[in-house]
């Protein structure tokens, strides 16, 4: 009955979810090439800085799973970023 109502029992990856539209909504007003477009989203981004926090916190959570360290980063969101071209290292383009 709560579902109906739009409750959502994992805010967490509900906002994990929201960020990933955000940052592939980001990628493609990069560059109206495909082959230019990027997902390297500034920390300090202006327009929304909550998902240059978020950018930086998945790069954060994929290096604590590489390193054995407890991390909220999964193998699905791991290929969902990788599918859209994420840079684990800030700059690689």
């Amino acid at each position: 009955k709560l579902e109906a109502i739009g409750f959502l029992w994992d805010v967490h990856n509900a906002t994990w979810e929201e960020q990933y539209l955000n940052l592939v909504a980001f990628k493609k007003q990069t560059s109206p090439d495909p082959d230019q477009q990027h997902c390297n989203v500034p920390r300090d981004y202006p327009a929304n800085q909550a998902l240059g926090n978020w950018a930086n916190t998945q790069r954060t959570q994929y290096r604590f799973l590489q390193e054995g360290k407890k991390s909220s980063m999964t193998i699905e969101r791991i290929q969902k970023l990788e599918a859209i071209g994420f840079a684990w290292r800030r700059y690689n383009m």
